[in-house]
Formats: C-alpha cells, structure tokens, sequence
C-alpha cells in the first residue's frame, strides 16, 4: 500500500499540472 501512495504521487502532480497548463492556455486563448 505504501509503494502505491508514492506510485500516484508523480501521477497527480502530473494531472495537475496538465490541468493548470490548460487553463492558462485558455486564459490566452480568451484575450
């Protein structure tokens, strides 16, 4: 159990960050 925590980690900051990219490509797109 404690290897998945660390294995999903990487994977959320990732969707995260993906998630954080489109908005701010939206947010240019809108201007």
């Amino acid at each position: 159990m404690e290897e998945f925590k660390y294995l999903k980690l990487p994977v959320v900051n990732f969707i995260f960050e993906e998630l954080l990219k489109n908005k701010l490509i939206n947010c240019i797109a809108l201007l």
